[in-house]
């Protein structure tokens, strides 16, 4: 492969390739940390299927974070499963609330 050149790698390649070459390769972000993305959680992280996206998105995020030039991608994990949580725990309470007053 000449130098410069772009392809499309595995992640567990590229990965390797940096972490074992003199001159590391360069990480672009797959889609599912793309601008469009980020946008979308922004708005409403509890509507955005990222399983979709990426089946392990979080665990891929951690892994790909060190090895990317985009320092944001934590930021993104943080707050995409910050607001998640809190607003899948908001349902159960919900629905624990209204299921246990109807038996009452």
């Amino acid at each position: 492969v000449e130098q410069g050149a772009k392809v499309e790698l595995p992640f567990w390649l590229a990965h390797e390739l940096q972490l074992r070459q003199r001159q590391p390769v360069s990480i672009n972000l797959p889609a599912c940390f793309d601008h469009k993305t980020r946008l979308e959680i922004q708005a409403d992280a509890a509507c955005v299927d990222l399983r979709s996206r990426c089946p392990y998105f979080y665990e891929f995020g951690c892994k790909l974070q060190p090895l990317a030039a985009d320092r944001t991608i934590g930021i993104l994990l943080s707050t995409a499963f910050k607001i998640i949580y809190k607003e899948r725990l908001t349902k159960v309470y919900t629905t624990a609330h209204i299921t246990a007053s109807n038996h009452s």
